[in-house]
């Protein structure tokens, strides 16, 4: 009878410890790669755009979107958001500069943390919590005859919304064969 009672003291205690491990657990996350194979070229004289599903280079990146001199592609645009998982609570840092600490809410694909006036900040997209990540799309374009523009933009691009863009920024028709559009719909997977 001893043993028995000694047994399930012995079950009770490790029962607990392993349920107060798991309360403890920390995940952190932060982008770990950067998915550029969703780079895409339009010429003038197609009704079609050319998609590099395979890119694995980040030279045509950066050939297609520097304008004047400046790159509008960051590598690390992302690299300084840390994301801290703790329980229900999440502690999301962002270039060392802020740092909060809250509740979590995930909705429709994407995730939120919760401030204390009540409102939420949008800080990632994905299918759960365990599946992050952040997106930015690039285009570039003929501005004028002599010159090209690059900027970054927070909205998934295909050819219809790139030509309207360059068509309402340009008052171009881009039907000359060496008008070329370019974009990419960039993920930054964070792991």
């Amino acid at each position: 009878m001893k043993k028995f009672i000694y047994l399930i003291c012995l079950i009770v205690v490790l029962f607990v410890a392993c349920n107060s491990d798991n309360e403890n657990d920390v995940r952190t996350m932060r982008v770990q790669s950067i998915d550029l194979s969703d780079f895409n070229l339009y010429q003038g004289i197609d009704t079609t755009a050319v998609n590099f599903n395979n890119l694995k280079k980040r030279d045509l990146i950066v050939r297609y979107f520097t304008a004047g001199g400046r790159l509008a592609f960051n590598y690390a645009l992302y690299d300084s958001i840390t994301f801290q998982f703790n329980a229900d609570r999440l502690t999301y840092t962002h270039e060392k500069k802020f740092k909060i600490l809250s509740t979590y809410t995930f909705r429709n694909d994407s995730l939120f943390i919760n401030k204390s006036d009540g409102s939420s900040l949008f800080i990632a997209l994905g299918s759960s919590p365990e599946n992050l990540y952040r997106r930015k799309s690039l285009i570039r374009f003929p501005l004028t005859e002599k010159k090209d523009t690059a900027f970054a933009l927070d909205e998934i691009l295909n050819l219809e919304k790139s030509l309207k863009i360059a068509k309402d920024i340009s008052n171009r028709d881009f039907v000359n064969p060496t008008d070329t559009i370019a974009w990419c719909n960039i993920i930054y997977n964070i792991e």
